[in-house]
């Protein structure tokens, strides 16, 4: 039985889900032999085939399925396809060969073709379309027509099949272009190439997973004291975010109305994501819960509002000009006069991640005016995480005039580090982190790789003299990553403090054949805005963020920039701690780019081998390499 990625168990759960013509055909594709590996929807760069087939000798075949039903569909003499609408024909722009060519050029032109060799035939990469509910004669006759200029090569790789090809001998015809196959020449490191490239992004994977929260975060999701106004503060992995979210689909699951508010424009899409694994398994919908961030929430009540005048474009975004702007804080006066008025929802429950960095102003515009009178808010907050200089509002004696009370619930430790980086970030911040409040990581008694053999994380640190070569260096380090093989392009971010660094190592990386999602622009208004509001971490390709904007987030790998500025190092402790270990064994990796003198030294220290005593509760480190 051929190899299928994803793990059968998983793909019950892909979004979106296999039709009944998809799993068909992955029954089909399942009868190969071992000597096949089956993806299943992969991303290819910017599209996601059905399935691509992959085989050491006979090559790659990509397919696309369409489960039309017999009837409902026909071909025009200009090759559009009409479909029958209770009796009216409609064209669409359904064109699954068209979809199959680009799907078997894009396999071509980025992993096997080479400037040398861009013109072949390539035999070696085919692609079908399968119309599960037609005959094969049928199927063809309704694609017969299409719109692509090279006839030939359509003819010879692009096959149209139907339900009959689905078993032998069409099979192995549709899969290998042969009813006999004898083999071809596949070059095995550009086929392992490719199979590293489709196999599935830990981002990916991650949603199909249930939320693994330690006791402290489970108690966050649960409340079991019914508490209505909470607090809860921690190091960076220690669970505050996944708790929050847990909470929000609670509660949304019990029909309530959820707000979710951060600082920065691109965390609610990471605790959307987190929010909706645990929907899944509650078996509800988190159509309740509204993710955004706190200013683009004040733009829209505003927007509500009875006019209170116009906000230059771009303060409302993850403040492009100082946080501290007095045109920032008109918008929130706006916000507020909008709500007194009468205008602007309400909501049962508003939960704030990265409390830090609000103002007690802001969490009482919320608790005053936007919660619902017996309503319940949580604020979950990492002091150390602190760029704005707000920690202030975090004082006891500010606090207790925003409606808490008792203490601060605690959460201890780091899950999401791996074990051997905690002594590296919790030396950072000892030795560098002397300008705020610090709160050290630990690997907590729970941690899921406790008395294992730790898989140690790929460290590097590189002093470099000349800032303006720093993105350069930033494109050569994400380079060699991708080469190397050791890590899929979307588990891997680089992290910025400066916009023309990311932007530079973006356009290197782009000229190199590497998609990139970046947030980098030389526009201080809504082209920043824009970009920070399509970042997403499940997007295709490399990720290049501001640390500022990556606060809350995770990758497997970070590829990371520190520059002599005031704040460097803060951002630097908070660029160590987005990366995310995994339970799985395999390592993270870590690329630091040190362009600040007096940190040089700290180079020997981050590259170094750990014992088991530096560790604690770990089985020890299998060798760095």
């Amino acid at each position: 039985m051929a190899i299928v990625s994803p793990a059968l168990q998983a793909i019950e759960n892909l979004r979106p889900g296999l039709n009944p013509g998809e799993r068909r055909v992955l029954d089909a594709l399942m009868r190969l032999d071992d000597d096949w590996r089956i993806y299943v929807q992969p991303r290819l760069r910017m599209d996601q085939p059905d399935f691509v087939a992959v085989h050491g000798r006979y090559g790659v075949c990509v397919v696309e399925v369409k489960d039309w039903a017999a009837g409902l569909y026909r071909q025009r003499e200009d090759g559009v396809i009409e479909v029958n609408d209770r009796g009216r024909w409609q064209a669409t722009t359904e064109r699954p060969r068209l979809q199959a060519h680009r799907y078997r050029r894009t396999i071509i032109e980025h992993f096997f073709a080479s400037p040398e060799s861009g013109t072949e035939d390539w035999p070696v990469v085919r692609a079908s379309v399968v119309l599960p509910r037609f005959t094969t004669a049928e199927a063809r006759r309704v694609l017969q027509r299409h719109h692509l200029w090279r006839t030939s090569e359509m003819d010879r790789r692009i096959a149209v099949w139907g339900a009959d090809g689905l078993d032998q001998p069409g099979l192995t015809q549709m899969t290998t272009g042969y009813r006999t196959p004898t083999g071809m020449r596949v070059d095995a490191n550009r086929l392992r190439r490719l199979e590293y490239h489709l196999s599935e992004p830990e981002v990916v994977a991650d949603q199909r997973r249930p939320l693994e929260m330690s006791p402290a975060a489970r108690n966050l999701a649960r409340n079991p004291s019914g508490a209505r106004i909470r607090r809860a503060r921690g190091p960076a992995g220690s669970g505050k975010s996944l708790g929050l979210a847990a909470r929000a689909a609670a509660l949304a699951s019990q029909g309530q109305r959820v707000l979710v508010l951060s600082f920065n424009i691109t965390l609610p899409h990471y605790l959307h994501d987190l929010a909706a694994r645990h929907g899944a398994e509650l078996g509800s919908s988190i159509r309740n819960i509204s993710f955004t961030h706190f200013h683009g929430f004040c733009a829209r009540a505003r927007e509500d509002g009875p006019g209170v005048g116009i906000v230059a474009p771009g303060v409302e975004g993850d403040f492009i000009v100082d946080p501290s702007h007095e045109r920032c804080e008109e918008l929130v006066d706006a916000a507020i006069t909008a709500y007194r008025a009468g205008f602007g929802e309400r909501y049962d429950a508003i939960l704030v991640d990265e409390g830090q960095d609000f103002t007690a102003k802001w969490w009482n515009f919320l608790r005053e005016l936007v919660l619902n009178p017996d309503g319940e808010m949580l604020l979950v907050a990492d002091t150390t995480q602190d760029l704005y200089d707000r920690r202030a509002w975090t004082a006891e004696a500010t606090m207790a005039g925003c409606g808490f009370r008792g203490a601060w619930t605690e959460l201890a430790g780091s899950y999401r580090l791996p074990p051997d980086l905690v002594p590296i970030v919790a030396a950072f911040g000892e030795r560098h982190l002397t300008d705020g409040d610090y709160d050290p990581p630990a690997v907590p008694a729970d941690h899921p790789m406790r008395g294992e053999a730790a898989e140690p994380t790929s460290r590097q640190w590189r002093n470099i003299d000349r800032i303006e070569e720093l993105g350069r260096a930033v494109a050569d380090e994400v380079q060699e990553l991708v080469r190397a093989g050791r890590l899929q392009p979307s588990d891997i971010v680089f992290l910025c403090e400066e916009h023309r660094h990311g932007l530079q190592a973006a356009e290197l990386l782009g000229g190199a054949g590497l998609h990139v999602m970046h947030v980098f622009t030389f526009e201080d208004g809504d082209e920043r805005r824009r970009r920070k509001h399509r970042f997403w971490g499940g997007a295709d390709g490399v990720k290049g963020c501001t640390v500022h904007s990556f606060k809350g987030w995770e990758a497997r790998g970070v590829v990371l920039c520190i520059l002599p500025t005031p704040r460097s190092r803060r951002l630097a402790y908070v660029a160590l701690t987005r990366v995310k270990g995994l339970p799985d064994g395999r390592p993270a990796v870590v690329r630091v780019l040190n362009c600040e003198p007096s940190l040089n030294e700290f180079k020997a220290f981050f590259e170094r081998e750990f014992t088991v005593a530096e560790v604690p509760g770990l089985g020890g480190q299998r060798r760095l390499l």
